[in-house]
């Protein structure tokens, strides 16, 4: 076994056995680090990335508004993305469920009716330029 993977495979335990409260606690730290920043305050654009199970910024219940993209999107909420399904299944937990849902898009990513399945969670806006 490579170090890499020695390595990978010793940090994926540990983050196995945080308990949800210290993930939570430790989570909120890293968040409340993060916004007093300089560069953070700074920035005019910031990328973000969606955490998976055993990452920071987990706590799905507190999210108010989620912004998101999509391949293609239409006026009456449906999204298609690229086909992998990640943002349907994120969409579709409890936690995140009711939130307020905006998509965003170039001009040319808005059309007359985005084709759409049941196990597809619309959007409750679109944004374009």
């Amino acid at each position: 076994m490579s170090e890499k993977s020695t390595l990978r495979k010793s940090i994926r335990e540990q983050v196995r056995q945080l308990t949800d409260e210290l993930r939570q606690q430790e989570s909120v730290v890293v968040l409340e680090k993060l916004a007093a920043h300089p560069l953070f305050q700074r920035a005019r654009t910031v990328m973000l990335y969606y955490s998976l199970p055993g990452e920071a910024f987990t706590d799905w219940a507190s999210i108010f508004l989620i912004v998101g993209p999509g391949r293609a999107l239409d006026a009456a909420g449906h999204r298609m993305g690229r086909g992998r399904g990640y943002y349907d299944r994120f969409l579709s937990q409890e936690a995140v469920r009711t939130c307020p849902k905006l998509g965003i898009c170039f001009r040319c990513q808005l059309c007359e009716a985005v084709p759409f399945e049941t196990h597809d969670v619309p959007i409750d806006a679109v944004l374009v330029p």
